[in-house]
């Protein structure tokens, strides 16, 4: 399986929307395998979208993402985790043991994250 998570500076990306670099790593038994940068398509978000479908990523980690670059990713049978913050290797591994939906990955100011910001309930 493959992760992706776009970067900048070791970090999780603030905005995937306009990231310019992504790592993959490939996760076999419950550890990372191997890990990879690539550039991604500068401009249309639809070639990111395509970018990872062709690069075989099955979940995308990402902070911040419009509604309608996330329904794209989707589309693409990607499942898209949002709203994490943090350096890459920690998230990978909080990933990797169930322990991103602890607060400690949240983007700042992410009222209580994802669908409940949403819903009003956050």
């Amino acid at each position: 399986m493959k992760v992706a998570l776009p970067v900048w500076n070791e970090r999780i990306s603030p905005l995937f929307d306009v990231c310019q670099k992504i790592c993959v790593a490939e996760v076999a038994s419950g550890r990372v395998i191997e890990m990879t940068e690539a550039d991604l398509c500068p401009g249309e978000p639809a070639g990111k979208a395509l970018q990872l479908q062709d690069m075989g990523v099955s979940v995308l980690i990402c902070g911040a993402i419009s509604r309608p670059v996330q329904r794209m990713v989707a589309a693409r049978n990607i499942k898209v985790i949002p709203f994490i913050s943090g350096p890459s290797p920690e998230v990978i591994q909080a990933w990797l043991s169930g322990t991103l939906n602890d607060s400690t990955y949240a983007m700042p100011g992410c009222c209580g994250r994802r669908q409940r910001c949403r819903t009003g309930k956050g």
